[in-house]
């Protein structure tokens, strides 16, 4: 998420609706701390209404590792690339059932002119991208 000012985070929960209206902060205090395999600690967020979960900005979002202006989304997309590939080393994030990368992305972007972009990615192995089983 484009977490360009703390708030930001909360207001991004509600308005891609992670979670309901009023209910991010909920959300954030119900909040798990999980290890990757390659020991970065990630924070798993929990839907309260949805039953779904996600792993937020594991790279450590705008506010963790800066906040390079125009490069922002390419910076978003590299990292989901890399984590749908299974080549985010210790910061990977693994699928529900811990046996593979995260099999899904959801990307959100905005500018100072008001433009936003939100983006999903499907990961793709090598069997399904020719076809095979």
């Amino acid at each position: 998420l484009h977490d360009c000012f703390a708030p930001a985070e909360f207001l991004l929960y509600e308005a891609l609706r992670l979670c309901p209206e009023g209910a991010a902060a909920r959300m954030w205090k119900a909040r798990e701390k999980i290890t990757s395999p390659g020991g970065a600690t990630h924070t798993v967020l929990r839907g309260p209404e949805n039953g779904g979960s996600w792993v937020v900005n594991p790279s450590g979002g705008l506010e963790s590792k800066g906040h390079p202006i125009g490069a922002t989304g390419v910076a978003q997309a590299h990292e989901i690339a890399r984590q749908l590939r299974g080549d985010a080393g210790a910061r990977q994030v693994l699928d529900g059932s811990g046996a593979g990368p995260a099999r899904a992305a959801l990307q959100h972007n905005f500018g100072y002119n008001g433009g936003a972009v939100v983006a999903v990615y499907r990961g793709v192995s090598w069997l399904d991208a020719i076809g095979g089983e």
